[in-house]
């Protein structure tokens, strides 16, 4: 009989403190032992879907309630269980009889509970064949205690599940896969997962994938016959958007900054992303000097009044995309790759090699502004053309309700390391240019050509300049622009303040980051 119920921390003392109960067990498990050891000298091991025979015996040791496997099939972890006798039914404690070893509880082991119920019946099942048959019941209510395997046991849940979950990662950059699973006890039948974005799964132990940054919490809701329970946890999953400096090797970025003027020719970067946080005007591209490179992202407007310069990459065409108003006044362009604007679009004098998509209005001004055959323009406001815009290009501008868009990258140029790693790394803090030097210092100015250079200016600006310049490098300044004049830079430009090329006929080319530095440890931000 159960002596005190109320009483959760009742535990068994010593062989004086068995009660008949468990004598009564004892002697039943005797003759058990004796038919279970004459059966395991005649029966091999069970095929996959045979029921396991195990003769398992009960006793008290020292206070503390054992299980003990004297003959039989090694029962591995996972499949079986053991179940206790309460006033509220069967309720699962496998996880409370501990002593398992390498996961298989064999012929001669024992297991200890260590759980808080008092013990007057104990049932251990095991699959067999997808179903779940008792192996031994031990205690009065079952009578003669004897082994059952054919019979089916349900335990009957009254309380609703104590729910939890792990996951196996919780950071990283997105896109982020994550395995969750399921840990809640109580023999929940339902699950109802939320990922903190928007999606949700019913399985017990999904894998979701979350596509952008951010702190996501998330909850799972676990459901037994005895109702509903729900773990939250906040903040769970940190997904992480991809570092500043993968971002400029996988996108193969050229120039990143709030502004570039060009003066000279071109640059030309066939597969090279340009990134400008800024407006884009005609005094930037000089009237003719042309972007030729494959992405162009524009976080601004783009008003280019006269000239022709051109935007985007004849060779390898890529994207265009504006997040404000375009507009090309007089002159004559041509835009290479898919085009994006995010705000009007006003056309005078453009050859557009590509699609076009404009969320707002579409303005066309000339005769000569036209499409490829295969190039169409979608917009989503009004349509309006002037000085007799050919008929065929207006047939191929199509208003449509919504148009394609794009993510403008959201990158932050990162500060530069702490000083003594630059020191520990060879660094200089000045000195003039010459081939594979290495600078480090809050600006720097000088002339001259050189190969494969590094030049890193903390707080301020960086400033090449001489007739017939040839350098080729990193050039790195967070807090300050990039100028230079001379015949030819070739490299990667990253600067807050932009890029400035002030002498007429400079070539810039662009190269990966990689191209000059090799190790990724070495990479100096």
């Amino acid at each position: 009989m159960r002596s005190d119920r109320s009483n959760p921390t009742a535990t068994y003392h010593g062989e004086e403190g068995i009660s008949p109960v468990i004598s009564t067990i004892l002697m039943i498990c005797l003759a058990v032992v004796i038919v279970m050891i004459v059966a395991t000298l005649i029966l091999s091991e069970p095929l996959p879907d045979e029921t396991p025979y195990a003769a398992i015996f009960a006793r008290n040791e020292s206070g503390n309630f054992t299980l003990a496997h004297m003959a039989g099939d090694p029962l591995k972890e996972g499949a079986y269980r053991i179940y206790v006798d309460t006033i509220n039914g069967l309720i699962d404690e496998t996880a409370n009889f501990t002593g398992l070893k390498d996961g298989i509880w064999s012929a001669g082991e024992i297991l200890t509970y260590n759980g808080m119920e008092e013990l007057e019946r104990v049932v251990i099942t095991a699959m067999s064949g997808g179903t779940e048959v008792i192996l031994a019941d031990l205690g009065p209510k079952r009578g003669s205690g004897a082994i059952m395997p054919t019979e089916t046991v349900t335990p009957t849940p009254t309380d609703p599940p104590d729910v939890n979950f792990i996951a196996n990662i919780t950071g990283g950059n997105a896109p982020l896969a994550v395995q969750f699973s399921d840990t809640s006890t109580g023999n929940p039948g339902e699950w109802h997962w939320d990922f903190g974005d928007g999606n949700t799964s019913t399985e017990q132990n999904p894998i979701h994938t979350y596509e952008s940054p951010g702190n996501y919490t998330v909850n799972l809701t676990a459901t037994n016959t005895g109702g509903s329970n729900t773990e939250t946890k906040i903040d769970y999953i940190k997904v992480t958007g991809e570092s500043f400096i993968d971002f400029i090797i996988e996108e193969n970025v050229f120039v990143y900054g709030n502004t570039l003027a060009l003066y000279g020719d071109s640059v030309t970067g066939p597969g090279a992303t340009v990134v400008i946080t800024g407006d884009l005007n005609t005094a930037n591209t000089n009237l003719g000097a042309s972007i030729n490179v494959s992405n162009v992202y524009i976080d601004g407007d783009v008003n280019i009044s006269s000239g022709s310069a051109s935007l985007g990459s004849p060779t390898n065409p890529g994207r265009i995309c504006i997040n404000g108003n375009l507009k090309i006044g007089v002159g004559s362009r041509n835009i290479y790759g898919e085009v994006y604007v995010n705000g009007s679009c006003d056309l005078e004098g453009v050859w557009l090699h590509g699609n076009m998509s404009v969320n707002g209005d579409l303005t066309l001004r000339r005769d000569d502004t036209g499409l490829e055959d295969y190039a169409r323009i979608y917009y989503t406001g009004t349509l309006a053309s002037f000085n007799n815009v050919n008929a065929s290009t207006l047939e191929k501008c199509i208003k449509q309700e919504t148009v394609q868009g794009f993510a403008m990258p959201e990158q932050e140029i990162p500060p530069t390391k702490p000083e003594d790693w630059y020191t520990d790394k060879g660094y200089a803090t000045g000195g003039p240019l010459e081939d594979d030097i290495k600078i480090f210092a809050s600006s720097y100015s000088s002339s001259g050509s050189a190969t494969n250079v590094v030049i890193i200016a903390s707080s301020g600006d960086i400033s090449i300049t001489g007739w017939g310049n040839e350098v080729t490098g990193v050039f790195f300044a967070p807090n300050g622009g990039v100028t230079f004049s001379g015949n030819s830079l070739e490299g990667v430009v990253i600067a807050r303040d932009g890029f400035y090329v002030t002498s007429g006929g400079t070539k810039v080319t662009f190269k990966n980051i990689e191209d000059y530095i090799a190790d990724p440890e070495d990479y100096p931000f």
